[in-house]
């Protein structure tokens, strides 16, 4: 049985059970797709994909995954085995097509809240393509850029004149695909740069989230069956190098999520204290992006930054692997970060305000502590071998002024899709198009893209809450 049979009967099958055997209803103007090729990952509690379903239940939000028992042959795989899907769905469903292990639903532990968040997302949808209307929304990252694009200019993947392929992507970190800093990656930051000025009509350091990002998207299924026949990608091409190639090509076929109002997607280049770019309040809220202020509804935590994924799911009240080291305090200079408010490896939903303080600052007198004796150690080593030393010289002790070297924090990265070098980690990646010259120094309009405007104040939860949140919704 070929592998489009597997998929379709998998697929009819979770369809058409589903929401019977669990006795539960679900909307049918909202559909997500999963891929995953390692079927034991639902089953296990701890699991991204299982907090995922949970949630998505709880928002009558129907979750398909397929791909279960498939090998995996690379970045373009999950395409080979969509299209079956999508030509059995309902045609005017939206899908969400997200990656099942890196990915978290930003929905609290409230069904109302849940409902809203969902309505919220498809509000936003509709008035990010309304100039596009049969565009495809995929999310947008501060990083650049994967290795494959190191290997291929702007204008090589796709032929403007006939539609077809000219090149193929290779495979971000095998053998032949490695980063190399070059004029090619220089050209695509700048083409990238210049797009996301023009969409947004703000200064190219206006903008941080830039890049496209392929694990996160949404689009009607018309729209996808025909990205994905326009794309032609193999099963081993890195995608992310493909779509941006194709958005070049055809500029009115892609809609990135510039504000993170849909998508949200986390720093990985950062670290956990600075990368992990959402705050939350508690389980029975949304996460917030510190710089956005928007509450999106997909988190994506790329580079394989689970550290700050499996934190973020805590901070909604889920039960996640805890991946991240327990001496993590802080993920944004100056805030109460979500490892505070976890205790590390708690829910806040089950530790007050005043417990939570108490725990900070029991952790911050301990450090304190040890700090201060690991200096007082170290100048006592310092006298002993300076007395030491004068007295087989005999000549007069002079007690040495302490030296107190500034502790850096050794972040380790991710860099197998990724450069590190002046287009990855240098100088397009964390310093000057990143967090340092265009990051969040300069930051976004919060008056523009706060949640003034589009969290769940006004668009979302308070205005257009729970007296009008079933205005858009249908239920099969």
């Amino acid at each position: 049985m070929n592998i489009s049979k597997r998929i379709l009967i998998q697929a009819l099958a979770v369809f058409g059970t589903t929401a019977v055997a669990a006795e539960k209803t679900y909307r049918d103007d909202v559909h997500v797709l999963m891929y995953e090729t390692d079927a034991s990952l639902e089953g296990q509690s701890n699991t991204p994909l299982h907090f995922f379903r949970e949630r998505s239940e709880m928002a009558g939000l129907r979750t398909t995954v397929y791909g279960n028992n498939l090998e995996y042959r690379g970045f373009g795989d999950k395409y080979q085995n969509l299209k079956p899907l999508l030509e059995i769905v309902n045609q005017d469903t939206l899908i969400i097509l997200a990656d099942a292990r890196d990915v978290a639903l930003n929905i609290p532990d409230d069904i109302d809240m849940a409902i809203a968040a969902v309505d919220h997302f498809v509000d936003n949808f509709e008035r990010l393509t309304l100039e596009s209307p049969n565009a495809v929304v995929l999310s947008a990252e501060a990083q650049c850029c994967v290795s494959a694009m190191s290997h291929a200019a702007p204008g090589d993947y796709f032929d403007a004149a006939t539609g077809k392929r000219n090149k193929r992507a290779c495979s971000s970190g095998k053998e032949d695909c490695r980063w190399s800093e070059n004029e090619n990656i220089h050209s695509w930051v700048d083409f990238m740069h210049t797009r996301a000025r023009d969409v947004t009509g703000l200064p190219v350091d206006g903008v941080v989230d830039v890049y496209l990002n392929a694990g996160l998207m949404a689009g009607y299924p018309k729209d996808l069956i025909n990205l994905i026949e326009v794309m032609d990608i193999g099963p081993s091409e890195d995608d992310q190098a493909v779509l941006t190639g194709l958005m070049h090509t055809y500029p009115d076929m892609l809609v990135l999520d510039y504000g993170q109002e849909l998508f949200g997607n986390n720093q990985w280049t950062q670290g956990v204290e600075s990368g992990c770019v959402f705050e939350g309040h508690g389980s029975s809220s949304p996460l917030t992006h510190l710089d956005t202020q928007t509450q999106p509804l997909m988190v994506h935590t790329p580079g394989k930054f689970y550290a700050c994924l499996d934190l973020l799911i805590e901070a909604l009240g889920g039960q996640s692997q805890q991946r991240y080291h327990p001496s993590v305090r802080k993920l944004m200079t100056g805030r109460l970060s979500l490892a505070q408010q976890l205790g590390i490896g708690g829910s806040a939903s089950t530790r007050a305000v005043d417990d939570m303080e108490a725990a900070r600052a029991g952790h911050e007198k301990e450090d304190a502590e040890e700090a201060a004796a690991a200096k007082q150690a170290e100048i006592d080593a310092l006298i002993a071998e300076a007395v030491a030393e004068a007295q087989e010289t005999e000549a007069p002790f002079v007690e040495e002024e302490e030296v107190v070297e500034e502790e850096v924090e050794d972040v380790t990265v991710w860099a197998g899709n990724y450069g590190q070098s002046n287009y990855g980690y240098s100088n397009y990646g964390t310093l000057n198009y990143g967090y340092g010259n265009y990051g969040a120094v300069v930051g976004r309009n919060a008056l523009n893209y706060g949640e003034s405007n589009y969290g769940y104040g006004n668009y979302g939860y308070g205005q257009y809450g729970v007296a009008n949140r079933r205005r858009r919704r249908r239920f099969a």
